[in-house]
């Protein structure tokens, strides 16, 4: 069964929980936000994103994209009470993309909660409530863990690399192309990682 572009799902509680959360006017504030660092200091990923979604949303209209005022086509809400994300990478998403990272809840962000990224050696303070943008899915990260009866959510907005690729494969999932195809259109698998 050939698969398409779609909206992500929930049921039941979460799906309303995550209909507040998208309709709340300070999330969407964050998400405008996150957004526009991303067109300030990675102006021509943005103008790429920006060419290739209006061609998506030409193609799929049913498509509903999170926050109007967000380029990012995906968010996520980790809803804790302590959200700890172990040491990763993100691989599935836009390899030269960023993802916008917020924290909130309670904890002494300068003690507890902090972004660790590994290979720069770096554990960086991240005030609750600010945004921080990172290339999620070349870096690996993490985040330290909070004191007992502190709480940690956070909220990411990211692009997942299969979308991209989907549409620069002539709106074509990679296995519906030929060998050649593929070497065409993004070389031998030897040339590209």
């Amino acid at each position: 069964m050939l698969q398409l572009p779609h909206n992500l799902a929930n049921t039941g509680p979460m799906q309303r929980i995550l209909d507040k959360l998208l309709d709340n006017w300070a999330i969407q504030h964050v998400a405008g936000f996150g957004s526009s660092i991303f067109a300030l200091y990675a102006p021509k990923v943005y103008a790429y994103y920006v060419e290739n979604f209006e061609k998506l949303c030409h193609q799929f209209p049913s498509l509903k994209w999170p926050f109007q005022n967000s380029i990012f086509p995906t968010s996520t809400f980790n809803l804790g009470p302590a959200t700890i994300c172990h040491d990763h990478i993100d691989c599935t998403n836009v390899p030269h993309g960023w993802c916008v990272i917020t924290p909130f809840g309670h904890f002494d962000h300068k003690k507890e909660g902090q972004l660790v990224l590994w290979g720069f050696g770096l554990i960086i303070n991240l005030p609750l409530g600010s945004s921080t943008e990172i290339p999620s899915s070349s870096i690996r990260h993490a985040n330290t863990a909070i004191a007992e009866g502190e709480t940690c959510f956070s909220f990411t907005q990211y692009c997942p690399g299969g979308l991209l690729q989907y549409m620069c494969h002539g709106f074509r999932p990679v296995g519906m192309l030929s060998y050649q195809e593929q070497v065409e259109m993004d070389g031998l698998p030897e040339e590209r990682w």
